[in-house]
């Protein structure tokens, strides 16, 4: 019974917001910077994250995988505990260990996913209908830099 609610509210939600629907934020990774530490090399992406909704849109979980050269060196998950301001953007930096050299000039290849939680209206009706968060995702290549 609980689930043939789901569309009614849904549909009331849209009524209720004007039939404005919120636009989900855009990734784009900028770069890829690389340092080493006690033999293990560290690649921070860059990744400017931006929020075309006039509402803020806190952000929940990042999945992100690095590829150096063509060889999977990282997978990893951050909580980032922040919001992109309304009609605002961030950088996020998102760091990466991996056993494999790198240095500037290396191609690498970064992808991965955001999982936000929707500005308005919208997080109240997902959180009451039980639906899951909504996610955007990115990929970017290029060279590695110092």
């Amino acid at each position: 019974m609980r689930y043939a609610l789901v569309p009614v509210c849904l549909a009331a939600a849209l009524a209720a917001s004007g039939c404005r629907s919120a636009l989900p934020p855009t990734l784009e990774v900028r770069s890829a910077r690389a340092s080493t530490d006690g033999g293990v090399s560290v690649v921070t992406l860059e990744i400017r994250a931006s929020n075309p909704n006039r509402d803020a849109i806190p952000l929940d979980t990042i999945r992100y995988e690095l590829s150096i050269n063509g060889t999977k060196a990282f997978v990893g998950e951050r909580m980032p505990r922040l919001s992109l301001p309304g009609f605002g953007e961030r950088t996020l930096l998102l760091p990466a260990a991996c056993t494999l050299d790198v240095t500037a000039g290396t191609p690498f290849h970064a992808s991965g996913e955001l999982v936000y939680v929707p500005p308005g209206s919208w997080r109240q009706t997902l959180r009451e209908t039980g639906l899951g968060r909504p996610s955007v995702t990115f990929e970017g290549t290029g060279t590695v830099r110092p």
